[in-house]
This record gives structure tokens, C-alpha cells and sequence, in this order.
């Protein structure tokens, strides 16, 4: 999920092979469809929103990251130059309009220019089935590293700064799938969606891990949550409760 400037959300909708859109003002448009033709989708996983308002749609099952226009009209396809995308799931926009992406089955996080020219490659035995990715204002790099259970910190050069998170204990078996950056009220804050295990873990900058809710059907309970946004309309945050087929809105 990710939301614009103006408070308009914008979601994937991975089993419909589509992608939908609540305005401000609570109108729901949905576009897509499955196929393989440009506009179609297979699986999209990787929602951004450009500062031009630009739409970036990872699409994961037909190896592409789509461009949208903010009317919702297909633009064009990026794919790395010289290279195949293995299963793309999320993608982070650069300031200076270069994409960084998770490409999952592959092992790895390229950083692409804005014509799909691979700048650098990050891999090696840390990086096992990377889902997720994020970018901060010093351009630092957060990889959701499923197949290990971490979250990854980077330097825009590709150095490994720290990991941020770790697996859970016993049953609750850290699974993390998005890393989000933002500054509510000035703070720094990285909020991580845990999918394997119970909650949404907000991550002070210095700070501890905090588990948000535990799991369940309820409202306030979370199932197998995959993504998290910030609304900087109302200053809340959007849950993609994917276990519970539903959105949900914190404070």
C-alpha cells in the first residue's frame, strides 16, 4: 500500500490481479486485470506513489515494474537492462528517480535508474528471499529479509550497516515482509509489517521493537499482515490485514 501527498490510498490486490484506489473523500476505483499485456497484472505485490504522482506497480508474476499515470492510464514497463527480474515484490522510488527493488527469488535488491539500468546489485548469504524495501532520507537502504527473519540496513553503496530486526521465539516466527519509513510528529519511527508472526512492530530510530497487536479476527487483531502506509492527511497508519482479507486504520 502507499498513499500520495493528498491522502489517497493505493493498494494491490494480489488474487483479484488488480490494484484499487480510495480517495480522500472514500471513492474506490480498481484497475488491472490478469494478463500479461502492459496493464495487465499477475500477482502484484509492490505499490509506490511518485512526487509527480506517478503510479509504480511491482508486478511481480510477469517480471516488471509498471508505471501508472495518477488517471490510472498505463505508461510504460521498466525491466533491468541485461537481466531478468526473478520475482519482484516490492519497490522503494529514489528521490533522484531511480528505483530500488526486492527481487525475491533471485537473492538480491537492485537499485535501477529510471530506464531499468542496474546501478548496483546487493546480494550474498545475508539476503535470502528479500520481500520488502525502504528508503530513509540519508538514502539509506531497509531490506524485510524474509528467508531470514531480519531486517537489513544498508548504505546506498551496498554496505551492511545493521540489522535492525531478528526472528521471534518458539511459534512467533518473525516473518517480515514490508519495512516503512516516517516521521510522525517529528520522530523517526520504521515500522515493519511481521507477517509471520503477531503484529505490526514499530521500531523507535535507538529504540527496542514493540509489538503492536496479537493475532486474530477481531477488530484491533491482526492475521498475517503484509503492508503498512502512513496517511499524512490524518497522521494515521493503514494495516494490509492480509490474513482477514481487510484494511485496517491505527493511530
Amino acid at each position: 500500500m502507499a498513499f500520495d501527498d493528498a491522502g489517497n490510498l493505493f493498494a494491490t490486490d494480489l488474487f483479484n490481479q488488480r490494484a484499487q484506489t480510495r480517495s480522500a473523500a472514500g471513492v474506490w476505483k480498481e484497475w488491472g486485470g490478469f494478463g500479461g499485456r502492459p496493464g495487465a497484472m499477475q500477482f502484484p505485490r509492490g505499490i509506490a506513489v511518485a512526487d509527480d504522482g506517478t503510479i509504480v506497480l511491482t508486478n511481480s508474476e510477469n517480471s516488471r515494474i509498471d508505471l501508472f499515470t495518477p488517471g490510472l492510464a498505463f505508461i510504460r514497463s521498466i525491466r533491468p537492462s541485461g537481466s531478468a527480474f526473478g520475482w519482484p515484490e516490492q519497490t522503494a522510488l529514489a528521490p533522484d528517480g531511480s528505483y530500488w527493488v526486492a527481487d525475491t527469488t533471485k537473492n538480491r535488491v537492485l537499485h535501477l535508474g529510471p530506464t531499468g539500468t542496474i546501478l548496483r546489485t546487493i546480494s550474498g548469504s545475508q539476503i535470502r528471499l528479500p520481500s520488502g524495501i525502504a528508503l530513509d532520507a540519508a538514502g539509506n537502504v531497509y531490506v524485510a529479509n524474509r528467508g531470514a527473519g531480519t531486517v537489513l540496513k544498508y548504505s546506498a553503496s551496498g554496505t551492511l550497516l545493521q540489522t535492525l530486526a531478528t526472528g521471534g521465539r518458539g511459534h512467533e516466527r518473525a516473518d517480515p515482509v514490508e519495512p516503512h519509513r516516517d516521521r510522525p510528529a517529528g520522530s523517526e519511527v520504521l515500522l515493519v509489517a511481521d507477517g509471520g508472526t503477531v503484529g505490526s512492530s514499530p521500531c523507535p530510530r535507538a529504540g527496542p521493537a514493540r509489538l503492536v497487536r496479537r493475532q486474530g479476527q477481531r477488530p484491533r487483531q491482526l492475521l498475517d499482515p503484509r503492508s503498512v502506509a502512513f496517511d499524512p492527511i490524518s497522521g494515521t497508519y493503514v494495516v494490509a490485514d492480509f490474513g482477514n482479507d481487510r484494511l485496517s486504520r491505527w493511530g
